[in-house]
């Protein structure tokens, strides 16, 4: 095969022309790339799109009692959404009626949990509009809340969400 002067030169040309014309698009995609931001998520935003924060409102069961002791009083508190750090809610002892073989409610009454920092959330239970007790609890995570009560931390609240 027999090539002319002018056909390697064109040839030549060519290639050279295509290459140098990768090279460009190649170094333009490279300065567009390191012109694009990045996002970078911190531990902090990761933990808000992956996991919910633990929240209060709903219907929780449980008990109050002595530390130590055996002698409980079962508890269902029912807890509102609303906006804001308070939520308003309700309360009821439940006793057990023997002659009538179900559960009864002793008391009742309103209640309001405020939501604090690092999931700490104060029950206040209210009867008749006065303050009866108020217990500094911490939510656990989605499905617990312990605490004790405010000047007497022998007196505590343990509650799951139900």
């Amino acid at each position: 095969m027999k090539f002319s002067a002018k056909s390697i030169t064109l040839a030549t040309l060519v290639t050279t022309s295509v290459i140098s014309s990768m090279t460009f698009l190649g170094n333009q995609n490279q300065a567009s790339a390191n012109n694009i931001q990045t996002f970078t998520p911190t531990n902090y935003q990761l933990n808000k799109l992956g996991n919910p924060a633990p929240s209060v409102v709903g219907n929780w069961k449980g008990s109050i009692g002595s530390k130590g002791d055996d002698a409980l009083t079962v508890v269902e508190i029912n807890i509102s959404a609303q906006a804001g750090a308070v939520k308003p809610g309700s309360w009821k002892f439940i006793g057990f009626d023997s002659q009538k073989n179900q559960d009864i409610v002793l008391q009742s009454g309103s209640l309001s949990a405020t939501v604090g920092n690092n999931n700490s959330v104060t029950l206040t239970f209210k009867e008749k509009g006065k303050t009866l007790w108020t217990f500094n609890t911490k939510l656990n995570n989605t499905e617990r809340i312990s605490g004790e009560l405010v000047g007497k931390p022998n007196i505590q609240i343990n509650l799951k969400k139900n």
